[in-house]
């Protein structure tokens, strides 16, 4: 298993993309020439310079692995020395922005995919030989350097106007290890979305099917890529068959192509051209005759002559023996199982069966003989039913129809007769799938369709295909990315969600303090609880913090707690402002018990509440108290917040007027003098026992 640091993109490739007129470490894209599993390839301008060039930015693990740029660097190298016209000239590797990237000459051509695009649908017969003999060319040129592409889709092939072709992309699978190649295959996500008028062939589209299969490849996986091109450019779309497209929207063309196209695109190399000299000299029939003449030599046809005669003289001794032998049993041909046509013969009858089986296009059709082994037939065509007339006699057999992610579908003791077509309606059941779902961190919920399914890494396995998924990581931690992704039957899948980006929220907090001026001695006492954090002596308050509800409390002696919730959102910041709420102050009078007392503050007669009264701080305020019979007592304040205060209220007597007039008492011969208010003494100050008559009354 490749480490998960050297899977290429950790959601898709287009995460990755630059558009037009972004720059790119010391380049500004112009436009995007191709996209791959390797990369986009950009145009670009290198504006210190002034130059047009091409930059292909590769994977991160290019970079990232030292022995995997070394290689690429080699690669380089040795397309910078080959002298082969027609491939796309690099001129360095570079790092930008932590990338492996390739610099390559500039070019306004477009690849064969947007060229389709652009000219609106299939291109004219006569350009197709042109790019096809061009192309040709190249290819075999690379070849004969030791260059090989392996897996030229449309997309690596570059068309200038003129009709002059570039193609990019040599050696870079020779660059990756199988292993490294069949995990960037599995894991990478395409995300170009095809409509009708632009098609995009998959790398493992674009491969000869040897290479899927891992077996040998030679030059003929390079002709296998040259008859795709050719297919593609003369339907002008994508299809699930070329040929078959070919032949239902161009009869004519097909007739013409269809043999080289055949021998360009068979699955099996031995049947395609095995040089390219031989798919050049057939383009050369189509431009200079419009078909292809197949020479047969004297000596050829001799051998042929003598061969259909043999095999005449074999068939008449063949029916002879089975005349002879009507009531023999079920004899085997061919001992051993092969992929190539096999006809299953008995001798009961020399009449053959009549057969119709329906199932999907691709499904392969097997005649499971006693010992268990099985023959191949043929393969289900597009139309989606097969026709046997020639290839099984009339007999009972045990059928086998297999499809790549299917549960095989056996049919036993099915009887063919020769007068009437057995039909054979086939219904594939698709096998599960399974999905390996990595991330960085690990540890991860997984959720599919909204169910919980895990913790990366894990593997899911027993997933519906053909249909939807919805697949999300959930963390609050983390921002949650989902991807959308429809499972194969039976397939092993990987998706890695690489490494996950922290959600971030800011917060600016400012405390307003009011009247902070009376209590500059307090403020330390201030205290913020944000969540289970907790700050004090802090009056403002910037962070960083997790998007979601946020509790903020601020607790200060002298004012009223302020407890309030936030919402932050991902990537929000927000400016907060809280003030403080001062407490008053409270105001204690002491008066004598039972003394009946008016008070007033700023004049406003208000009621004591066990002898309190409350005032706003920070504002001067004057509390006067009136007791009954007494002189009346002024205090003035500048309270505070929650300063509590004491005010011993004195008691004075109403003072009387400082003179009057003496006051006769009516009938009384007594006179009443005025006495000033204060306190004094009357009469002698002497003691009583001391006191003669003549000194006057007692004190």
């Amino acid at each position: 298993m490749v480490p998960k640091d050297r899977l290429p993109y950790g959601n898709s490739v287009v995460d990755d993309l630059v558009m037009p007129g972004k720059r790119l470490g010391p380049y500004r894209v112009q436009r995007l020439v191709q996209l791959t599993l390797l990369g986009p390839l950009y145009h670009v301008t290198d504006e210190s310079h002034g130059q047009d060039l091409c930059l292909q930015v590769l994977p991160a693990f290019f970079n990232a692995d030292q022995e995997l740029f070394a290689k690429l660097q080699q690669t380089v190298r040795t397309l910078q020395q080959a002298s082969v016209k027609g491939i796309l000239r690099p001129s360095h590797v570079e790092r930008i922005e932590g990338k492996a990237a390739i610099v390559f000459e500039g070019t306004s051509a477009l690849s064969a995919t947007d060229y389709v695009l652009h000219k609106g649908g299939p291109i004219a017969e006569t350009k197709v030989l042109d790019i096809l003999q061009r192309t040709a060319s190249i290819l075999e040129q690379a070849n004969a350097n030791g260059i090989r592409h392996r897996s030229m889709a449309p997309e690596n092939v570059l068309i200038q106007e003129s009709g002059e072709v570039l193609i990019v992309g040599f050696g870079m699978l020779d660059v990756l290890d199988r292993a490294l190649l069949d995990q960037f295959i599995s894991t990478a996500i395409i995300p170009i979305q095809e409509t009708s008028a632009r098609a995009y062939f998959t790398l493992m589209e674009a491969m000869a099917p040897e290479l899927r299969s891992r077996s040998a490849v030679d030059v003929r996986a390079e002709i296998y890529s040259l008859g795709l091109l050719g297919a593609f450019l003369l339907v002008g779309n994508k299809s699930s068959n070329l040929l078959s497209s070919l032949q239902k929207e161009h009869p004519d063309l097909y007739k013409k192509w269809s043999y080289w196209l055949e021998h360009s695109l068979h699955e099996v190399p031995e049947k395609r051209y095995q040089t390219f000299a031989a798919l050049q000299k057939h383009l050369a029939m189509l431009r200079n005759q419009g078909k292809i003449t197949l020479e047969v030599s004297q000596d050829r046809t001799k051998r042929y002559s003598i061969y259909c005669a043999v095999i005449a003289l074999t068939a008449v001794a063949m029916l002879y023996f089975g005349w002879r032998w009507a009531n023999q049993p079920l004899q085997q041909i061919v001992d051993e199982p092969t992929d190539g046509d096999a006809i299953i013969r008995t001798l009961e009858e020399n009449q053959h069966g009549l057969l119709r089986v329906e199932a999907m296009p691709g499904a392969r059709l097997y005649v499971v003989l006693p010992d268990d082994t099985q023959q191949f037939i043929d393969t289900i065509p597009e139309e989606g039913f097969l026709l046997i007339r020639d290839r099984l006699l009339a007999d009972s057999y045990h059928l086998r129809v297999t499809a790549q992610g299917y549960k095989d579908f056996n049919a036993e003791n099915i009887t063919l007769q020769a007068n009437r077509w057995v039909q054979l309606p086939v219904k594939l059941v698709p096998l599960p799938a399974s999905l390996k779902i990595t991330s960085e961190p690990a540890g991860i919920p997984v959720y599919i369709n909204g169910k919980h399914r895990g913790e990366t890494p894990t593997v899911v396995d027993n997933l519906p295909p053909g249909e939807q998924l919805s697949v999300i990581i959930r963390d609050e931690r983390f921002r949650s990315p989902e991807e959308k992704l429809t499972l194969g039957p039976g397939a092993n899948s990987a998706l890695d969600f690489g490494n996950l980006l922290q959600r971030r929220a800011q917060l600016n907090l400012h405390i307003e303090i009011p009247l902070a001026e009376l209590i500059a001695d307090r403020l330390e006492l201030i205290r913020l609880s944000i969540g289970q954090r907790t700050f004090e002596a802090v009056s403002s308050f910037r962070a960083a913090l997790l998007p979601g509800s946020h509790r903020i409390r601020i607790e200060h002696p002298d004012f009223k707690t302020l407890d309030t919730r936030i919402e932050l959102r991902d990537d929000e910041t927000l400016d907060l402002s809280l003030i403080l709420v001062p407490l008053p102050a409270v105001l204690e009078l002491s008066l004598p018990e039972n003394m009946a007392a008016t008070v007033l503050v700023n004049n406003q007669v208000v009621k004591l509440v066990r002898n309190t009264i409350q005032l706003t701080p920070g504002v001067r305020t004057e509390i006067a108290v009136q007791p009954e019979d007494h002189l009346a007592m002024v205090y003035s304040i500048i309270p505070r917040p929650n300063q509590q205060l004491q005010w011993t209220v004195p008691i004075l007597p109403i003072p009387g007027p400082e003179s009057g007039n003496s006051w006769t008492v009516p009938g009384l011969n007594l006179r009443m003098a005025w006495i000033p208010s204060g306190e004094f003494l009357l009469g002698s100050p002497m003691q009583e026992i001391m006191r003669l008559p003549n000194e006057g009354p007692p004190n």
